[in-house]
């Protein structure tokens, strides 16, 4: 007779599920500052030159992060190393929303 629940290997494990979760909000941030970019030049807030200069520090940033993390994930491990990498993006996150302008 079948066991009702199932196999442990189809059951995934809290890590992994936080590190899905972290990478959906990860990526989601680069495509919602497309969005956000294209409302903010229709509405007059922001310049063409603004918003390429928000984009190209933007990439900049993530290419230098991935050299960091490289070398820190090769150091400490790729898991300490991402999930420091979360904690700091949710804190930076939070600390935006806050911020007075």
């Amino acid at each position: 007779m079948r066991d009702s629940i199932a196999p442990h290997f189809l059951v995934p494990s809290p890590d992994y599920v936080a590190d899905r979760r972290g990478m959906f909000f990860d990526g989601f941030d680069i495509y919602l500052a497309a969005t956000v970019l294209g409302a903010t030049l229709k509405s007059g807030f922001s310049t063409l030159g603004q918003n390429a200069e928000f984009v190209s520090v933007t990439f900049v940033g993530m290419m230098l992060g991935s050299f960091v993390t490289g070398f820190l994930g090769d150091r400490f491990g790729r898991r300490f190393t991402y999930q420091a990498n979360l904690a700091i993006f949710g804190f930076a996150s939070i600390a935006a929303a806050f911020a007075p302008s």
